[in-house]
């Protein structure tokens, strides 16, 4: 999950926002803990470094979640909850869409990068920038590299 390194505020849904505290609090409490006695067991079963692998992998395992902890550390105190979801007159973070393209239905959520998953579009995505700010009926057209697709909003839930 990319982090937000430009001066720009970071917006998640409440539900983002307690997902990414509850990684961050996993990654504190149970992952780093894990990975602490993993590089203690190495070193008690081989005491030379150099050539250690399962040290050498604990070890950038720890660097890696580190690495993440201090991203979400930054990330959470700065980070701005929207409440705009289940506002029905405009599309913001959290509004589930209902879209029309082609004859088909489509349905998703615009949360921030952090929170994509399955039915979920970001907000830096072309569609995702395409639908902010959005009303009912309102046609947002989308730059792909096929070429262009129509979305019509039909529903805000």
């Amino acid at each position: 999950m990319p982090f937000n390194k430009e001066l720009k505020q970071t917006v998640l849904t409440p539900q983002g926002y307690e997902k990414v505290k509850n990684e961050l609090s996993f990654l504190k409490e149970v992952r780093l803990r894990d990975i602490l006695d993993k590089l203690s067991a190495a070193l008690e079963s081989e005491r030379a470094l150099l050539g250690n692998t399962a040290y050498e992998q604990a070890f950038n395992e720890k660097e890696l979640v580190e690495s993440r902890i201090d991203e979400l550390s930054r990330l959470l105190p700065e980070a701005t909850v929207s409440l705009t979801a289940g506002n029905s007159e405009q599309v913001g973070y959290g509004s589930t869409v209902s879209l029309q393209i082609d004859g088909d239905v489509e349905v998703y959520t615009v949360v921030n990068s952090l929170e994509v998953e399955s039915g979920k579009i970001s907000h830096e995505s072309p569609l995702g920038k395409g639908l902010l700010g959005r009303s009912v009926g309102s046609e947002v057209v989308v730059e792909v590299p096929a070429g262009k697709l129509i979305y019509k909003i039909l529903k805000i839930i």
